[in-house]
């Protein structure tokens, strides 16, 4: 799948953010000039002389995974870090496609050339007080239209010509001349200046260049699924075709207004990715594991394990120990007067993840132990950025390799870590690299799309209720903006009850109800309001007390 449009879009949203937010809409910047994979773009209606000033030529520099963590330093930033969301939903089959997005850090270079050292350095003072140095801001948005293969469709079960498909949209494909799909993404990125400098050198000079250096974070799309666990995976190539350039689909991509889907999306009782993670660059820690041990004392002739495995050892008369594991006829044996002292005992491979070792001490005792070699993969997560808790199920892919609902792992909430344990053997086609990373879905079932189709960020979202009692119940949610912290609820959808007001403004919310009734099932919404006093009331959810 190749989309040529992305970094495009990405481009032309620096306009937006000079002359919509920089300057105020002054029209001050005459020309535009756009430097993407060697390639320049003008667009050709937009054609000024060069002498025009001031004008700006924007550069794309190459782009550095951040791998899903937000900024450490920013301003106060609300929202959600959700790296996987539903673009395209089929209402008439209830199938939803989604993206999966990564943060990536975009350097953006832009060398703004004016006609006097006066308007170099006015330039320069206007950009320096609305973007801060060395410090992410959000305040621009711009929308995208990546582009969707019918051949993809047809195997998601997506038939434009029959199906309600929401948030998919036709364009004429000025180099072919046939109809392409696409689908609507908006992107709120986030926008660090990292230098400014203005170069006046001497006053007889003809131009007088600012030179503003800025990074966008923002996610960038990588694939494509259906809505099973994983689904049909498609790869999203972004490049620039060498032969015919590429074709900017939006002059101005904010100024575009999405359709957002209706509510079809929201009231899906279906799992969702909460967090797709990306592993390039983890060292496995490789760990043994102890499987089954049995000792033959030197008066012994033979004994047997009780550990689950069966390892029968058995003296031979010459000199040789001889050993099976459970119901196999097959034997391995060492001789006893070659078998090294502990620690190093004599090791006997039996598979790529499974090996006997050997030791005999001085009162010639000797003991055989069955080990395993397994891989950990250990991932960390910063908690203000994502908390683990015990809701989510695991899908690991790597290529064409995928493990469905891995439950082999570790997880250790109150350090915020999981560690993945894998055979020997198995790691080879699992371990993460540079160039071809290990991507983990964490599946988090039964709740409702905490989003919209196209990107779009919502009131309240991760909505979760856990340890009901038969008087009591706890829920939790998330807001993208700070609001206060309510509860409404009641037998029915009237509610008719209140939680205690929670005046601070925050972006994470609990409820603790009580003196609830046992076995009684309970309807309650989110009633909350933000710091400008508007009011938010959330979707009916229900849950059941305890008999």
């Amino acid at each position: 799948m190749y989309i040529h449009n992305f970094y495009a879009d990405l481009l032309l949203s620096v306009r937006v953010l000079f002359d919509t937010h920089i300057f105020q809409n002054r029209g001050y910047i005459q020309r535009y000039e756009f430097n993407m994979g060697n390639r320049t773009l003008q667009l050709p209606y937009d054609y000024k002389p060069n002498y025009d000033f001031p004008n700006i030529v924007v550069t794309l520099n190459d782009e550095t995974p951040s791998y899903g963590q937000r900024p450490s330093v920013s301003q106060k930033i609300p929202g959600f870090n959700v790296d996987q969301i539903p673009v395209l939903y089929n209402q008439t089959t209830e199938r939803v496609i989604l993206v999966q997005e990564e943060m990536v850090n975009v350097p953006i270079s832009c060398t703004i050339n004016c006609e006097s050292q006066f308007q170099a350095k006015e330039i320069a003072a206007v950009i320096k007080r609305w973007l801060p140095i060395n410090k992410f801001i959000q305040f621009l948005s711009f929308t995208s239209y990546l582009e969707v293969p019918q051949e993809f469709l047809d195997r998601n079960l997506f038939n434009p010509a029959t199906d309600t498909i929401g948030n998919l949209y036709t364009k004429t494909n000025k180099r072919t001349g046939e109809i392409d799909y696409c689908y609507s993404l908006l992107y709120e990125p986030f926008i660090r200046l990292d230098s400014i400098t203005a170069s006046i050198p001497d006053s007889t000079q003809r131009t007088f260049q600012v030179v503003v250096d800025i990074t966008y974070m923002l996610q960038q799309p990588l694939y494509m699924f259906n809505d099973q666990m994983p689904g049909v995976v498609e790869r999203i190539d972004i490049l620039i075709n060498p032969s015919t350039g590429f074709e900017p689909i939006n002059d101005y991509p904010s100024s575009k207004i999405i359709n957002y889907l209706n509510d079809d999306i929201v009231n899906l009782k279906k799992g969702f990715v909460r967090r797709t993670y990306l592993v390039a660059d983890n060292l496995p820690a490789e760990t043994i594991l102890n499987l089954d041990t049995v000792t033959l004392t030197a008066d012994q002739v033979t004994n047997a394990s009780t550990g689950g495995r069966n390892i029968a050892v058995t003296r031979g008369s010459d000199d040789y120990l001889y050993i099976t594991l459970g119901t196999s006829e097959t034997k391995y044996r060492t001789n006893i007067n070659s078998i090294p002292l502990p620690p190093t005992g004599t090791t006997i491979t039996l598979s790529t993840d499974e090996y006997l070792k050997v030791v005999k001490d001085l009162a010639a005792d000797i003991t055989v132990s069955l080990h395993k070699i397994t891989q950990g993969l250990t991932i960390q997560f910063d908690p203000t950025d994502f908390q683990l808790t015990t809701d989510y199920t695991y899908n690991l892919i790597k290529g064409s390799n995928t493990l469905k609902e891995y439950d082999d792992y570790i997880l250790d909430i109150p350090n915020n870590t999981i560690t993945f344990n894998f055979d020997n053997s198995q790691f080879s086609q699992y371990e993460p690299s540079i160039i071809s990373p290990l991507m983990i879905q964490f599946y988090l079932k039964d709740s409702s799309f905490p989003f919209q189709v196209g990107g779009v960020q919502p009131n309240v979202g991760l909505m979760k209720v856990f340890n009901i009692t038969r008087t009591a119940a706890e829920m939790t949610w998330t807001s993208n903006e700070e609001t206060t912290t309510q509860i409404e609820y009641g037998t029915t959808t009237a509610y008719g009850a209140l939680s205690a007001l929670k005046e601070d403004y925050t972006v994470t919310h609990k409820v603790v109800l009580t003196g609830l009734g046992p076995n009684t099932t309970y309807h309650y919404r989110v009633k909350v309001t933000n710091e400008e006093d508007e009011e938010y009331l959330s979707d009916d959810y229900v849950f059941t007390t305890l008999v």
